[in-house]
């Protein structure tokens, strides 16, 4: 077996959709994920059933929903789930006055029933004592908000509201808090270098594969990072993944064997206790390798419990038509240039996002 690593998300998509629509140089296995899963579903065709492969797995009924067709068949089959905590940086907190530990930190933000206002109210006294960053970019906390809307962008039965009154006070509440933003773009060398930084951003939402660019970007023997159990709106699953495999596979039945293992409890707990990438089957969350696991980079929180917690949370699972990324793209970039660019105020943003998702259609 051979694998191919792409040097990003778009390029991944933009080689997978040719080959699958081409039928050319397809691979056997494909590792998919969240944003890809819509155009999947809507050609259910070209992959395999593998229903019958993946009796002995066992996954959230919300995971197993995000690879279902509309006749039933299942083709995906999960791995990994990103269940969002807070990370935050303790040594910022402790100058600013700020209580330091992990379950203090999350009562402040209203633990169980933390909401956005709280969060940008302790973000604006933090910012207003220290004239630092409260969090990292406007895009990010979109990313945790989003998932906590059953109708984000567009509604089940096909209309858009990606300019509706909801969108558009949720838009307003977070262009409001620029002065809390440290005003990078993510994955930028610039963001990067923030985690370190004596200037950094103070917290993070932070679905459970992020501890790794965290560690990534800090250096291992960083000290300041830790984790709270705690999500301002309520649970959030950000990203996760799938692997399929399609129709034109000359060894499909191969294929969709090595598919059910790699994505059984017992891989999933190996990936977890290796990568942070937290597993999407019950059964692997109970494993003491999950469940008991500390990391000492986090100032040897209990990250086991705490994104078991945070999947717990989840209530929401948002609906992801054909339309929803485009226009989600079209909102990141309305935040960018808000927030990153500052080449437009808010409400010139929005003008031209609402000419942007009109232009979509």
């Amino acid at each position: 077996m051979e694998e191919t690593v792409a040097s990003g998300s778009d390029d991944a998509r933009s080689a997978f959709n040719t080959a699958i629509s081409s039928g050319a140089d397809a691979y056997d296995i494909y590792a998919v994920d969240i944003a890809w899963m819509p155009s999947i579903l809507a050609m259910p065709d070209s992959f395999m059933d593998l229903t019958d492969y993946l009796k002995g797995n066992d996954w959230l009924d919300w995971k197993v929903q995000g690879a279902k067709t509309a006749d039933g068949k299942t083709i995906g089959a999960g791995n990994d789930i990103g269940p969002t905590a807070l990370c935050y940086r303790s040594d910022l907190f402790a100058k600013a006055g700020l209580p330091t530990d992990r379950d203090q930190v999350a009562q402040m933000l209203g633990g169980d029933n933390a909401t956005w206002d709280k969060y940008f109210e302790v973000g604006k006294q933090y910012t207003e004592k220290t004239g630092l960053p409260w969090y990292d970019a406007m895009g990010g906390i979109w990313s945790t908000m989003k998932t906590q809307l059953k109708e984000a962008y567009v509604k089940q039965d096909g209309t858009v509201v990606a300019t509706g009154d909801k969108i558009k006070s949720l838009y307003d509440q977070l262009t409001a808090t620029s002065e809390m933003s440290a005003h990078v773009s993510q994955w930028s060398d610039d963001w990067n270098a923030m985690f370190k930084a004596d200037n950094g951003f103070a917290t993070i939402m932070c679905p459970a594969w992020l501890v790794n660019n965290i560690k990534g970007n800090s250096g291992s023997d960083f000290k300041g990072w830790d984790i709270a159990d705690v999500t301002p709106g309520g649970g959030s699953n950000q990203g996760g993944s799938w692997l399929v495999v399609p129709k034109t596979s000359k060894v499909q039945t191969e294929a969709a064997k090595l598919v059910a293992w790699l994505t059984a409890p017992e891989q999933q707990v190996a990936t977890f206790k290796a990568a942070s990438n937290y597993p999407s089957s019950p059964k692997a969350m109970k494993d003491p390798a999950v469940a008991d696991k500390t990391d000492e980079f986090l100032n040897n929180a209990p990250t086991g419990k705490i994104f078991a917690d945070r999947a717990n949370a989840v209530k929401i699972v948002p609906y992801t038509g054909a339309q929803y990324y485009d226009i989600d793209s079209k909102f990141g970039d309305a935040l960018g240039r808000v927030d990153v660019t500052k080449e437009q105020t808010p409400a010139q943003a929005w003008k031209q996002y609402v000419a942007d998702v009109k232009a979509l259609s």
